[in-house]
């Protein structure tokens, strides 16, 4: 079941009114081509393990109200940062995007070999809302909405950082109270001239019921059509 999105745009409204031409102008000079790097992709993926994946997920969820307010959920921050800078070697930069809140974002940059590549994003949100309680209430760290895409996301580093040649980014941000972590970061991005290609947000990447198929779903709002075929 997919979830609305509600943006909080008090703090960016005039800003993005002001970016919407530029953006529109933008969207026409990107193109994607087809998938051609199969070969390369396939043996990564006997590289990831799930047993890895559990055990990121247990720690992490012992910070259990990871609402973007409060200490867990800056604690959580600490952790992903903490697991993701183990995994990186030389040249790979890892660090905290701090907000007017507690919790800071992540994000980790694999440098290209080419200068000045457009930047692919890899994303999970590591935020948690108890709606009953939100500052205060307990079991707020939802493990697969999105304990499952942040672990899965610490994952793919752990793999990408020793092979990727692209310019790749892993951002682990706030999403639940309006994605106020991933617009903080959109506007610093858009004003310091990074050049984004493309990006994939990894969110409930685990659980699917029991008998049922296994899905993997592909939003289609404010998504460029293109990107996702």
């Amino acid at each position: 079941m997919s979830e609305c999105l509600q943006f909080d745009v008090t703090n960016i409204w005039e800003y993005k009114q002001s970016r919407i031409a530029a953006a529109a102008a933008l969207r026409s000079l990107v193109t994607f081509p087809a998938p051609s790097k199969t070969c390369l992709i396939t043996p990564l993926t006997v590289q990831l393990y799930t047993t890895r994946m559990n055990t990121y997920l247990t720690s992490l969820a012992a910070l259990n109200n990871q609402y973007y307010t409060t200490s867990m959920g800056a604690a959580a921050s600490t952790y992903v940062l903490s697991l993701i800078s183990s995994f990186a070697k030389s040249g790979v930069g890892v660090s905290l995007f701090d907000h007017s809140w507690r919790q800071s974002s992540i994000i980790a940059k694999i440098p290209s070999t080419v200068a000045w590549a457009p930047v692919t994003i890899l994303g999970a949100h590591m935020d948690s809302v108890n709606l009953s309680s939100s500052s205060s209430g307990l079991g707020a760290l939802r493990y697969d909405g999105d304990g499952s895409g942040t672990v899965s996301l610490i994952e793919i580093f752990r793999v990408l950082r020793a092979n990727a040649s692209a310019s790749i980014e892993l951002h682990c941000s706030g999403k639940k109270a309006g994605l106020l972590g991933s617009q903080d970061i959109a506007a610093a991005y858009d004003a310091d001239g990074v050049k984004v290609k493309a990006f994939m947000g990894l969110d409930m990447t685990a659980y699917f019921k029991p008998g049922s198929v296994e899905v993997i779903e592909l939003e289609g709002d404010y998504i460029d059509a293109r990107l996702n075929s």
